[in-house]
């Protein structure tokens, strides 16, 4: 691989060509010549629309902006080629490092631990069979597992408040809140209800929970995801 102001080099070459050619020329094709200046330092690394506007000639009382040009540096070259520059062309040049600084740090925030994760579609495995229990909550995962816990102390008290205590109900299954998985999330709480629909959907066959709990994914949906299994 090149080095990165090769482009710039060979600009100013063919510049100085050009300048060369049209002097031992009769002709004046003075709008050529006002390209390939405009152009010579395409090769500098522009970013954002400020800079953009910044290089555009103003008409203001006849008087063009200044252009600024970006260059990455390359210890003793980089000043060399700014001095080369500075007489060829009329611009600003200005030199940045090729190494930003945050290559050199990690991620420095600690990862969102699972309890405390919100707004989260989850999977609960059963310890007594190979069935699980799919649902989702807007609040700390926490703490909906510890209302699962509590609907689940014995004598069940309301069996129907959910998939996951009715099974524990009817067969005196346990399910083991520790090994619960996050499977997807969103804050949107349409998005939400529809992506548990659709793990359940998919996975109906391995779940506690009823087939009415995705009755609210589109036909569409449902048979692309048959066709998938």
């Amino acid at each position: 691989m090149g080095s990165p102001i090769s482009p710039v080099a060979a600009d100013v070459v063919m510049a100085r060509a050009l300048e060369v050619l049209m002097d031992n020329t009769p002709l004046r094709i003075s709008l050529v010549k006002k390209e390939s200046d405009r152009s010579l330092v395409s090769a500098g690394a522009e970013r954002g629309p400020e800079r953009e506007r910044s290089s555009l000639p103003s008409t203001v009382e006849g008087v063009s902006a200044p252009m600024y040009r970006v260059l990455p540096y390359v210890r003793g070259i980089s000043e060399r080629l700014k001095k080369v520059l500075k007489r060829e062309i009329d611009c600003k040049i200005t030199l940045v490092p090729l190494e930003k600084t945050r290559r050199y740090f990690t991620k420095t925030k600690d990862p969102v631990q699972k309890e405390l994760r919100s707004n989260v579609i989850y999977e609960i495995p059963c310890g007594g069979c190979n069935l699980r229990y799919i649902g989702t909550t807007k609040q700390y995962l926490k703490k909906r597992l510890q209302k699962h816990k509590y609907d689940c102390r014995p004598p069940i008290q309301n069996p129907h408040v959910s998939s996951l205590c009715l099974h524990t109900h009817d067969t005196g299954h346990h399910f083991t809140l520790s090994e619960t998985k996050i499977l997807d999330g969103h804050k949107n709480t349409s998005v939400r209800y529809m992506l548990e629909a659709l793990h359940i959907k998919e996975n109906i066959q391995h779940l506690v929970n009823k087939r009415t709990d995705f009755d609210r994914v589109n036909d569409i949906y449902a048979q692309l995801l048959d066709r998938r299994q």
